[in-house]
Parts: C-alpha cells; sequence; structure tokens
C-alpha cells in the first residue's frame, strides 16, 4: 500500500493536498471505511468532495450520513497512490476498488474518467443511491 500523503481536512485549503494524478482515500476514522477514488488533479477533485459534503449533497449517500453524523474532523484524506501516466489511472482505482474491504463506495468500480454509463446501467445507479439513502427508505 502506497500511502505517501495524508491529513485532516479540515481548515486546509486545496493547495495543501497533492498536486497531479492518483488513487484517493476518503477515511472516516472511527470505523475505518474508506471511500475510493481516482482524478487527474487530487486537489481538485477532493474540493468538490468536501463541498458536496458540507453542502449536504454528496453523489455517496451513506458517506454523506458519516460526514453529517460525524463531522468534518472524523475524516482523513489519503493519497493511496500517485499515478504518472493518465492511462492507467482507471487500471489502478480498479485495483484499489477490488482490493479494498468495506469500501463506501456507492458503486464498486471505476465510472468516472470520461466514461460515459449507458441508461440501463445509470438507472441501476441512481436506484442504488436512492436506495442507500436513509431517507428515502423511510
Amino acid at each position: 500500500m502506497k500511502r505517501q500523503f495524508t491529513t485532516n481536512m479540515r481548515g486546509r485549503g486545496v493547495q495543501a493536498y497533492p498536486q497531479g494524478r492518483g488513487v484517493y482515500g476518503i477515511v472516516h476514522q472511527p470505523s475505518g471505511r474508506m471511500y475510493v477514488g481516482g482524478a487527474s488533479m487530487v486537489s481538485t477533485r477532493l474540493s468538490h468532495h468536501v463541498c458536496s459534503l458540507r453542502h449536504e449533497n454528496h453523489k455517496c449517500a451513506e458517506l454523506q450520513h458519516l460526514w453529517s453524523r460525524d463531522g468534518e474532523i472524523n475524516f482523513q484524506f489519503i493519497l493511496l497512490e500517485a499515478v504518472e501516466k493518465r492511462t492507467m489511472l482507471r487500471a489502478r482505482e480498479q485495483w484499489w476498488h477490488d482490493h479494498s474491504v468495506d469500501t463506501l463506495n456507492t458503486v464498486k468500480g471505476v465510472t468516472a474518467l470520461g466514461q460515459k454509463m449507458g441508461p440501463s446501467e445509470a438507472g441501476k445507479v441512481a436506484a442504488r443511491r436512492r436506495w442507500a439513502n436513509p431517507v428515502y427508505r423511510s
């Protein structure tokens, strides 16, 4: 496991996070569960995650629930692996999905980075997200 960078999210600007592409994790410290993602610009992607979590509209309902319940201070950002070649980013992110236990991701695999989902796959993803939301189920 290549953990080159780790920090709490609270009080950090985007410039405090690693630049460049890589695979990252957003770790819920009390449970140790992790959201896995990959991005060409890790610092920018993290700022998008933090913004949507703070505004309570993150796409991953379970991550949002833990963030809202336990607070930002209980989360940690980890750069799991720096990736030099853009062509390797999807493969490395998928490797982390496959080898991480009990992740917070709604979809257990790579669906971003320019890959468009078909209508049936998008519908299944939307249904999973709705079902993961405790408010929807009640």
